[in-house]
């Protein structure tokens, strides 16, 4: 079921598996005794509510408490910039990409992401000991040269090497291209993020005039 749920539905759904709660159905003979008497009066809409009550209360009751292990990781590159802004054209997919002019020869197509798992986390390999139940904590430990990823797919996106923007290069420029539905401006260019060299220049990235001029920059590029 969880299989299921996390590669049909693509909804991360963990569960660690612990064989000792097989103890815990020994109990369920002694339900009967203890089943709880509901008043007649209880009939109708009020007793099927109350069933589907306690049915949507047991998912949560027996599903996982701890946290997913691909939740901890860092979602961004090294010295990326997020933008994160939606464009709208009536150029199709390959003249948009055309007007990144030299920088569009060398992009790539991809629907894959790979994230680092923060090195800050904490994480620990949870192992038994072979001559009793006691449980061995091992930390994990990440080097430089042997860090632990995480896959992510997605829709498909674009990742032009580098493109140049009032001076500035941007490296690595992530962006998506769809179908927008409207009448008019029928594409829909989203520009995820890129990378730079100089991390420390977009520090007031989002509360500066620097964004802004990015903006209307990609706005008369996509215009036809």
């Amino acid at each position: 079921l969880l299989s299921f749920v996390n590669s049909r539905l693509n909804i991360s759904i963990g569960r660690v598996v612990d064989y000792s709660d097989y103890f815990a159905l020994l109990i369920i003979p002694f339900t009967l005794y203890f089943k709880p008497k509901i008043p007649a009066s209880y009939t109708g809409v009020f007793r099927k509510g109350l069933v589907y009550f306690s049915a949507l209360l047991s998912v949560f009751a027996f599903s996982a408490t701890s946290m997913p292990r691909e939740w901890v990781h860092y979602a961004y590159r090294q010295n990326e910039v997020q933008f994160n802004e939606d464009f709208y054209s009536e150029l199709n997919e390959e003249d948009i990409l055309v007007q990144f002019g030299n920088a569009y020869e060398g992009y790539k197509r991809d629907s894959i992401r790979f994230y680092r798992i923060t090195e800050s986390e904490k994480l620990f390999y949870r192992m038994k000991n072979q001559d009793d139940s006691e449980t061995i904590w091992t930390p994990v430990i990440n080097t430089a040269d042997s860090s632990l990823y995480i896959k992510r797919a997605s829709s498909s996106f674009y990742t032009i090497p580098f493109y140049i923007l009032n001076g500035d290069t941007l490296l690595n420029l992530e962006i998506g291209i769809y179908t927008s539905g409207r009448k008019k401006k029928q594409t829909k260019i989203k520009i995820e993020s890129f990378q730079t060299n100089k991390p420390a220049y977009y520090t007031a990235y989002f509360y500066g005039k620097t964004k802004n001029s990015y903006i209307k920059h990609f706005k008369s590029l996509f215009r036809k």
